[in-house]
């Protein structure tokens, strides 16, 4: 074979940090245009008040404009040129390798989880090895505590406007009116509500008598209301941040949508064309299956295969193993793709494939096929994976338009 086989691929290296600042400089641009939305928002609605008339004494109307004119411009470039960024060319990457191969499949899925899945979006087809990707563990981890966190409190606001205060009002009633019975103290109760009032607690009057009890279910309710405004102010301050919680239930519905279709499976003609025009389209998202894995049926396995050829920019295929439907493959994605076909192999194959004695039939065909292109080896220890994650994405970088 007269193919070079190489451990490392420094070609693409400029690329790959032109690439990692455009992303970097996206989010910053998201960060502002989502800050600009704070002010925009309800800079909006005083806006419409004045188109309708309104006056607002002390504010002035020129001034409004100009603030409600230049934060929503700078809301609106700033969020759609990040997300541009963000998005960049996210590039359909089809991995071919002979199924069963373990080290092939976990060399190729550690590469997609570190290093590869962020600019190329790699499809394979399935077997029992190979596990799909979803959106990356730092954007999953970060929508998931967001959306909790956020749950968690719109849910403890609704329990505390539905049911707490109001069960805590009906309650300090219910204890006044047995205080009164019980004592026909009004004065002393009217102290309590006095104390309350003047921002006190009335330690003095709580116990265990009829009166006390009243004292400690009044204060529980005289709390419960402040906690009450409390709400009613978050809500004030949640309304300038509509744009930000829209963003993150956008992001929370698109992780959701790439850990459901991170596995599709494919058994007819229909089925096929609905996955390449979903990869095809989802791909291209800012947040999208790194790993799609296909379930394929064997009646439309070559089909499938021709079909992702047509939407992808680059084939990787592993050689380690050579076989029929290998060779099948290296033939038809080699007179397609040509110099964009990537070439791997396992360190300990190398021998085989590139020794001078006479190979068996299939070897001897897979070298004529493959010609002088390069070979990116690999290793599966932790230390050889991390060096082949980055090589694969410099010599995927590279192989790319």
């Amino acid at each position: 074979m007269s193919a070079e086989v190489i451990f490392d691929h420094p070609v693409g290296v400029a690329r790959m940090a032109a690439g990692g600042v455009r992303r970097l400089t996206g989010g910053l641009l998201l960060l502002v245009g989502l800050a600009a939305t704070t002010v925009a928002v309800p800079a909006t609605f005083f806006v419409i008040g004045l188109l309708l008339g309104a006056d607002y004494e002390g504010l002035p109307s020129d001034a409004l404009l100009e603030m409600w004119a230049a934060s929503t411009a700078v809301a609106i470039v700033c969020i759609a040129s990040g997300l541009w960024a963000q998005r960049g060319r996210r590039r359909v990457v089809l991995f071919l390798r002979r199924f069963g191969d373990l080290e092939a499949t976990n060399v190729v899925t550690y590469a997609a989880a570190q290093a590869v899945g962020g600019v190329f979006r790699l499809v394979t087809l399935a077997d029992s090895t190979i596990r799909p990707l979803g959106a990356s563990a730092g954007i999953r981890t970060t929508v998931t505590a967001a959306t909790g966190i956020w749950r968690g409190f719109t849910r403890s606001s609704v329990f505390l406007v539905e049911r707490w205060v109001p069960g805590a009002l009906a309650v300090v009633i219910g204890a006044g009116g047995v205080a009164y019975a019980s004592t026909r103290d009004l004065e002393g109760m009217i102290d309590v509500v006095t104390t309350l009032l003047s921002g006190r607690i009335p330690l003095d009057a709580m116990g265990t008598s009829a009166m006390g009890v009243f004292a400690v279910t009044a204060t529980v309710a005289a709390l419960s209301l402040i906690a009450l405004f409390g709400v009613l102010a978050s809500m004030l301050i949640r309304f300038p941040l509509a744009a930000v919680m829209l963003m993150a239930q956008s992001t929370g519905r698109a992780v959701a949508t790439a850990e459901r279709r991170k596995l599709i499976p494919v058994s007819s003609g229909p089925d096929l064309a609905r996955a390449v025009a979903e990869i095809g389209g989802r791909s291209r998202k800012v947040i999208a299956p790194r790993l799609v894995v296909l379930q394929v049926a064997d009646p439309v396995w070559r089909e499938t295969v021709r079909r992702f050829a047509e939407i992808s920019e680059v084939v990787l295929i592993d050689i380690s193993e050579p076989s029929d439907n290998l060779l099948w493959e290296v033939e038809h994605m080699t007179g397609r793709f040509g110099s964009r076909c990537v070439f791997t192999c396992h360190a300990s194959a190398v021998a085989r494939l590139t020794a001078s004695v006479p190979a068996d039939p299939i070897v001897e065909q897979l070298r004529t096929m493959i010609g002088e292109g390069p070979i990116l080896a690999y290793t599966d220890d932790h230390r050889g994976m991390r060096r082949f994650a980055r090589a694969l994405r410099g010599r995927m970088t590279a192989a790319a338009r």
